[in-house]
């Protein structure tokens, strides 16, 4: 993403090989991905028409010089970056500006989507000019057209729910959003679990079609038959 070269150089190649997605983390380095710098890259990977996947990483320079372990990176440098990427995806009209993109938010777990749409919602109103005294905010035309929880029920955001959430549940039937919730499977690194998928079918808060959905489903919807 920080060398417009390079993105289209992987893009053709995505390509040629049959990539089924593209794989960001959730800044640029210190821009946002909506950056206006980045809209050639964007332009040029809807047009390949794959889904995005933001991805879990220390992409942030500043999150990442404030923490002083491992346990800081996990919570802070590694997380907070799926805010950002929310934030710029959604309430800095990339949705608007290419209606087919279709977004998945990867190894950050599920629960924090509340807390955003919330919040978001929460300002939107205020910062379109509908403000209690009169105030003229800046920038109202920027913002997004419809309200957050309208793109979250979309269908066009997708959010991998951990086997250990303990919301997964509300994730998948949340009248607040309709979050479009899949599975991320066990991958060989320190986090990874004995038996993931089982921990979910073995859950007694999730009915068998929301498992289906996790477990199967939502992927496919995604990233298309295996």
């Amino acid at each position: 993403m920080r060398d417009q070269r390079q993105a289209f150089e992987a893009l053709e190649e995505m390509q040629r090989l049959g990539a089924r997605a593209a794989v960001v983390f959730g800044t640029a380095g210190e821009r946002m991905l909506s950056d206006p710098s980045l809209l050639p890259i964007w332009d040029e990977f809807v047009r390949a028409q794959l889904p995005l996947c933001v991805h879990m990483g220390m992409s942030y320079p500043p999150l990442a010089q404030l923490g002083q372990s491992i346990y800081d990176g996990h919570v802070i440098g590694m997380s907070l970056p799926a805010q950002l990427a929310f934030m710029a995806i959604v309430g800095h009209r990339m949705l608007d500006r290419y209606p087919d993109l279709e977004v998945a938010f990867l190894e950050f777990g599920a629960e924090w989507i509340f807390y955003m749409v919330s919040r978001m919602d929460h300002y939107l109103p205020l910062d379109r000019g509908a403000h209690p005294f009169g105030l003229s905010m800046p920038n109202a035309a920027q913002l997004p057209r419809e309200s957050i929880r309208d793109y979250v029920k979309s269908g066009r955001i997708f959010i991998a729910a951990e086997a250990d959430d303990k919301h997964a549940a509300l994730t998948c039937s949340s009248s607040l959003a309709k979050i479009t919730s899949c599975f991320r499977p066990d991958f060989p690194h320190g986090e990874g679990r004995e038996n993931a998928a089982l921990e979910i079918i073995e859950r007694k808060d999730l009915s068998e079609t929301q498992k289906q959905k996790l477990l199967y489903d939502n992927t496919v919807r995604l990233f298309g038959e295996p």
